[in-house]
């Protein structure tokens, strides 16, 4: 070690101070073209105050169609779901309206009301094969809307879903709970035309 007029420092500390200020200088290096970059994006992205010196200065960014996409279909999906809801509800409004015409214009109707489930979907299948037959009219609604149609069904006691309610020329009402296949469902409303 050389003998100087003040303390000598060992060369491992040296190597250590040496190494923590070229770490410092890196890391300030490293923040501020990072603060540059950053700074060059958000000027990029803020609008000048004149829109003419806009397309002189810098054209304007363009929005990336990859990120707009999902944005615009989970809009259109919200959009459709809610004109689907409206539809819906504007239908199950008019079913009523409907059934009660065609029972008081002496039409025989077979009123169906389904929920989700096994036994539902079959006995639906049996309802739309009447529609082919044109044996009566034939109107299906959600088992939740059963009070909509009021005094049509009120005193037959549906109790469960699927519920098939017929109705004759007399306005006399028969209700099948449960599954029905399709040849006992068409005879039930053969029997009740006459």
């Amino acid at each position: 070690m050389p003998i100087c007029g003040g303390m000598a420092v060992p060369r491992p500390v040296l190597l250590a101070l040496l190494g923590v200020l070229l770490l410092v200088a890196t890391f300030s290096a490293t923040r501020a073209s990072r603060e540059d970059s950053v700074s060059s994006d958000s000027a990029a992205q803020t609008q000048p105050a004149n829109p003419k010196k806009q397309s002189v200065q810098q054209p304007a960014a363009k929005p990336d169609k990859a990120a707009t996409a999902p944005r615009r279909h989970a809009a259109g999906a919200r959009q459709q779901q809610a004109r689907s809801a409206r539809r819906e509800r504007a239908a199950s409004a008019a079913k009523p309206a409907a059934v009660a015409r065609a029972v008081g214009r002496g039409k025989v109707v077979v009123l169906a009301f389904f929920q989700p489930g096994a036994d539902d979907r079959a006995s639906a299948a049996a309802v739309a094969d009447l529609r082919g037959r044109h044996m009566a009219v034939v109107v299906t609604d959600r088992i939740g809307n059963v009070a909509r149609y009021g005094p049509m069904v009120e005193g037959i006691g549906i109790t469960q879903a699927p519920a098939i309610v017929i109705v004759d020329r007399q306005r006399r009402a028969r209700l099948i709970e449960g599954y029905v296949d399709p040849e006992t469902l068409a005879q039930e409303v053969s029997d009740v035309r006459g």
